[in-house]
């Protein structure tokens, strides 16, 4: 019955059956169904503690996630991602020196604000500046998300390490550490991204 845990998830997603968010609630209804009327391993009194014990954490979280809200606000205020993407052309109009700036300005940027944040004001931002420059659209695209994934498990805001902080009941300290052969794979496929641009479109070029 387990099994068909990440069927139902990935399987509803790819098919267009539910997002995202409602492939996570139909996930749910079926464990407690599962647990509750097939293999019977819960009863009402745990599912309450389970319900009770996700609120807490669901609150955790919305809290981090509306404090890098509200820094993100500030630093839109503040024109400070306007300011930067100016400077970088204002250095150098070459392709791989532009590459270069942008990435570290989204690595710099991931790592004291939310991902989603720095995806809606920078994208608007840094497109005309990696068009200008000769750079494709799709491998700026992937460049970003890449960059603020990287952000998003790197001190000292890396929303993602508190989550698993939270989740998984370890300090900070042990999570960041261990993530570490992780960040060093992620930033490996950021350089090949970067130098060898068909690593990014060759998926696009096969489809036509």
């Amino acid at each position: 019955w387990a099994v068909l845990v990440p069927v139902i998830i990935l399987g509803g997603i790819y098919s267009g059956i539910f997002t995202p968010t409602e492939a996570g609630a139909v996930a749910c209804v079926y464990a407690a169904v599962v647990g509750l009327l097939i293999e019977r391993t819960m009863d009402l009194k745990s599912l309450l503690a389970c319900a009770s014990e996700s609120a807490v954490t669901s609150a955790t979280i919305f809290i981090l996630l509306a404090a890098a809200g509200i820094f993100g606000k500030i630093m839109t205020l503040a024109q400070v991602p306007q300011q930067l993407s100016s400077a970088i052309l204002a250095i150098s109009t070459n392709k791989f020196v532009a590459l270069f700036l942008i990435n570290v300005l989204l690595l710099l940027v991931g790592c004291v604000m939310d991902g989603g944040a720095a995806l809606v004001i920078l994208a608007p931002l840094l497109l005309p500046v990696t068009t200008a420059v000769g750079i494709h659209p799709i491998q700026f695209g992937i460049i970003m998300c890449l960059n603020l994934s990287i952000g998003a498990i790197t001190p000292p805001v890396g929303t993602c390490l508190f989550v698993a902080s939270v989740m998984g009941d370890t300090p900070l300290e042990k999570i960041a550490k261990e993530v570490v052969p992780f960040l060093a794979a992620e930033l490996l496929v950021l350089l090949v991204v970067n130098v060898f641009e068909p690593a990014s479109l060759a998926l696009v070029s096969l489809l036509g």
